[in-house]
């Protein structure tokens, strides 16, 4: 019998669950796709999880799903914003399970981030480029000798890793997962597929890059047979996941491919975005890249501050930086400007200055503001001690205090830059006030998700989105928390305080068993009732509060 492997890939949290988008499963794609070109042995049965357990299940949902299924291994793809989420899953399929085994891959694994390394359930820790360790890994079903690269091990209660595996020197040998039929493109028309691996830039807030060593390329033939297959498939969009589009030598001659297989179709373009260094653009790169297609361009500015950029790494010329923005808006393609608050050596001024930069040059539409994020791996992790900085240990693992800056400081500056470009930076998602929604097609799907649950107190009455018929009242709660999606509304009707213990109970129930699922209540009141009797309905949630 073949052993079954199964990948997720959750989603980045969002009140909205009809807003998750471009949640590729890339990663599991390349793994599968690389080792199944290089064994000829069927003895695993892959499974990438479908979108709607992968995306839209809450955490109950999933492990149930995991426990159901009984896979030999699941194999999660961890980022900062679902290695909570994932942590907890993890250890409640090891309790109930240690027969399944265990894969964490993606940019968390890193052998000094502390969060992930604490109360950690996986078996099995690879480290930077997946694809040569997850083949050995399977190779060697699962046996794997203490001194090999690209993983990190335990012995006793310390942690260890050997290095990682050497690049891979020709990145075509690495099948697209795509072409490999490993991969769809989304129903929204959505796909992505990197031009080059690895970057030639070694910011010290930035982890990418750091394990691939030199910058590598895929060659024009295996671009042009990606790019044609999203013309065959009906593509829509494509994002680049190159660091440096621009890098690339041969940019040109890639520009031009585009232009050509997009006037071929038909003049139907395929819309691309991609992030590239500002000031390799000059108007004529500007004009060709908008005849290919590109119509959004991310570009990291992070400070206009020369001297704070240096002690990261980085160098800047301001004044290349700004025509080769200009020259991106000329030609209608929006470029999105990242800066950074909270650089190692920044001060109050220097930030201002930066915002200053951004609104005489009249970019403030096109600008998003971060907190540094003090990130596993990076040089600011390694060095934050002789740096002198306070940050969450928990992700985003956000700076919270510098020599420079204090925790209120950083919050005034991140609010000066919402007033000062007229903007919110993150702002919370309205919920959705449709009572009763078109059931959506749900064959072929293993469940049915509840996403909404309305009670209407005054009536004594109760429905949710995956039934939609109305009871007298909530039999079996316990199935409903057991059934959640990864976002849930609960719109409670004509509240009185005479709900309070039984409504109180209920959530604490749903938020016990869905501890990183995000919620949404909506609480319509039927008389007036002191604020504090409200806030009750939450005395005994479980809801994460460490929630990214």
């Amino acid at each position: 019998m073949k052993k079954k492997i199964l990948f997720l890939q959750l989603p980045t949290p969002l009140i909205n669950f009809d807003k998750i988008r471009e949640n590729s499963l890339t990663a599991a794609g390349y793994l599968i796709s690389y080792f199944s070109s290089r064994n000829t042995d069927k003895k695993y049965d892959f499974k990438i999880a479908q979108t709607n357990l992968n995306d839209y299940a809450g955490d109950s949902l999933i492990i149930n799903t995991i426990l159901r299924i009984k896979p030999y291994a699941v194999c999660f793809t961890c980022s900062c914003w679902n290695i909570i989420r994932v942590k907890y899953i993890t250890e409640q399929i090891k309790k109930s399970s240690y027969d399944i085994k265990i894969v964490f891959g993606g940019p968390e694994i890193v052998i000094d981030n502390t969060f992930l390394l604490d109360n950690n359930h996986a078996d099995f820790l690879i480290t930077g480029e997946g694809e040569q360790a997850f083949e050995l890994l399977l190779s060697r079903n699962f046996n794997i000798p203490l001194n090999t690269r690209g993983f990190i091990f335990k012995s006793g209660d310390k942690y260890f890793s050997n290095g990682f595996f050497p690049p891979l020197e020709n990145i075509d040998n690495s099948p697209s997962p795509y072409l490999s039929g490993m991969l769809n493109i989304e129903e929204n028309g959505f796909m992505r597929f990197e031009t080059q691996r690895g970057c030639s830039k070694h910011c010290g807030f930035c982890y990418y890059g750091k394990e691939f060593g030199k910058v590598r390329l895929h060659s024009k033939k295996y671009v042009e047979v990606l790019f044609k297959h999203a013309l065959k498939k009906k593509a829509s969009e494509i994002f680049l996941l190159d660091p440096d589009f621009l890098g690339r030598k041969d940019y040109a001659e890639i520009i031009g491919l585009f232009i050509k297989l997009n006037n071929k179709s038909g003049g139907r373009n395929i819309e691309i975005h991609t992030e590239l260094d500002a000031e390799k653009v000059t108007e004529k790169i500007a004009s060709l890249l908008a005849a290919a297609g590109f119509e959004s361009a991310e570009t990291g500015l992070q400070s206009a501050n020369p001297q704070n950029l240096k002690a990261v790494n980085r160098s800047l010329n301001l004044e290349l930086y700004t025509h080769g923005v200009n020259s991106l808006k000329k030609n209608n393609i929006k470029p999105i400007i990242d800066i950074i608050i909270g650089l190692p050596g920044e001060k109050e001024k220097d930030v201002k200055k930066t915002l200053e930069y951004i609104i005489k040059n009249n970019f403030s539409r096109e600008t998003q503001v971060f907190n540094l994020a003090v990130l596993p791996g990076t040089r600011i992790r390694a060095n934050e001690m002789q740096l002198g900085i306070e940050r969450m240990y928990h992700p985003p693992y956000y700076l919270l205090n510098s020599p420079d800056l204090s925790t209120e400081k950083l919050r005034k500056l991140f609010t000066l830059a919402e007033d000062k470009f007229g903007v919110e930076f993150d702002p919370i998602e309205l919920p959705s006030f449709i009572e009763y929604g078109i059931k959506k097609n749900t064959s072929g799907i293993l469940f049915e998700r509840i996403d909404k649950i309305i009670i209407n107190c005054k009536k004594n009455i109760f429905s949710d989105s995956r039934q939609f018929k109305i009871q007298k009242k909530i039999e079996k709660p316990d199935r409903y928390a057991e059934f959640i999606g990864n976002n849930l509304t609960l719109w409670i009707k004509n509240f009185t305080q005479r709900n309070l213990i039984e409504l109180n109970n209920f959530i604490c129930l749903l938020t016990e068993k869905n501890p990183n699922s995000v919620f949404d209540f909506i609480i319509e009141l039927n008389d007036r009732i002191p604020i504090f009797e409200i806030s009750n309905l939450f005395s005994q949630e479980r809801i994460s509060h460490n929630h990214y």
